[in-house]
């Protein structure tokens, strides 16, 4: 038999009113008895661990802006001597979302040829290293570096000024040539100091 064409039944209006009033009746038992139900309340143990995953999310939050705001400085001040972006440690939260717990930038710290770029790049080094508001002990030690590549390069400096000096000093018969060469023969240690680190 096709379901489609199975006759149409007559469903008298007493019937239909006591349907309803059964559908009523069953409606008003089901309220009453979820209203009878004892309520959940809330332990303190839910309400305390609720508090403590919505610090720990709010912690996680702050670290995120202080790692990335730490990073950005670090590129900020590093300009064309950075390295790729920066690279993040991330942690996941609560709600799922991974937060950035601790990062890194990649800088060239590599030596140049010249001894004036090894001056200004140490100086750029140690300035991007200094730029966050709390550099790392990391940022401290690259610093460090930067100081002992500046140093290195003034002493390279002074030594080529020290060599443009003599070549230029021994066909020079001028009274600052004549000069230079007595200092230089009588090694007057105050004059090479200040030769040095000028």
């Amino acid at each position: 038999m096709d379901i489609f064409s199975a006759p149409a039944y007559r469903i008298s209006p007493l019937a239909k009113q006591a349907f309803g009033e059964k559908q009523k009746f069953a409606h008003a038992t089901e309220t009453a008895t979820e209203s009878t139900r004892p309520e959940k309340k809330s332990h303190p143990k839910e309400a305390e661990n609720q508090a403590n995953i919505q610090y720990e999310l709010q912690q996680l939050k702050h670290r995120d802006r202080q790692v990335r705001t730490h990073e950005a400085a670090h590129i900020t001040a590093g300009g064309s001597l950075i390295r790729g972006s920066a690279n993040f440690k991330y942690q996941q939260g609560a709600d799922g979302v991974h937060y950035a717990v601790g990062g890194d930038v990649s800088i060239d710290v590599s030596k140049e040829s010249d001894p004036y770029e090894n001056l200004q790049k140490a100086r750029v080094i140690q300035r991007a290293a200094l730029a966050p508001a709390n550099p790392s002990a990391t940022d401290h030690a690259v610093a460090a570096q930067a100081t002992q590549m500046a140093a290195i390069a003034r002493i390279e400096i002074a030594r080529l000024n020290r060599e443009q000096g003599a070549t230029s000093a021994q066909p020079d018969t001028s009274a600052g040539a004549a000069q230079y060469q007595r200092i230089e023969r009588e090694g007057d240690s105050e004059a090479y100091r200040l030769n040095e680190y000028a």
